[in-house]
């Protein structure tokens, strides 16, 4: 018999390089997510390709790993999926197409999610302007965080829109 493998996080895959052995595992993480369906194995191996971590950096791939943990409903993925349309990374920037992945993976609490949607909403990108949507967006995800979001609702706050007061239980959704 074989040895088991290690399944790994994308938090390990992001800050413990030294897990991957080299094009191997890589491999194994593909079969994995090629044969089996597994979302969180598709979301890795998506993260590997994009951030051409052991394999050569392929936003193709990445995307269709992403995608297809993205429609298995994972959350991270979702977020991946809208930042690939949302930055223009791999494909040409189209906030139209980011704004559902975002919204799907903002609703969830994903607190990344949430400031981008709040950036959407704040400078119009794929819909219509709307400082007092935006200011709704950044407080959900300051209040999980994240320094830009809360940069950002600072800066709304200067211009006279003050963020609304969100129980414990608001912020991540």
């Amino acid at each position: 018999m074989g040895k088991a493998s290690k399944k790994l996080s994308a938090e390990e895959l992001q800050s413990m390089p030294e897990i991957l052995s080299g094009k191997r595992e890589v491999m194994k993480l593909h079969k994995e997510a090629s044969m089996q369906g597994s979302a969180k194995a598709q979301y890795e191996l998506g993260l590997l390709f994009k951030q051409g971590f052991k394999v050569s950096q392929d936003y193709t791939r990445a995307m269709y790993w992403t995608e297809k943990a993205a429609s298995q409903g994972l959350v991270g993925a979702q977020y991946e999926m809208g930042w690939f349309y949302y930055s223009g990374c791999g494909v040409k920037r189209n906030y139209k197409k980011a704004l559902p992945w975002l919204i799907l993976a903002a609703d969830q609490g994903h607190a990344r999610a949430q400031c981008a949607l709040g950036m959407c909403c704040f400078n119009g990108w794929g819909m219509e302007s709307s400082n007092s949507e935006a200011i709704i967006w950044f407080s959900k995800s300051a209040a999980q965080g994240n320094q830009d979001a809360i940069m950002m609702a600072l800066h709304l706050h200067q211009i006279g829109f003050f963020a609304p007061r969100l129980k414990s239980s608001q912020a991540n959704q």
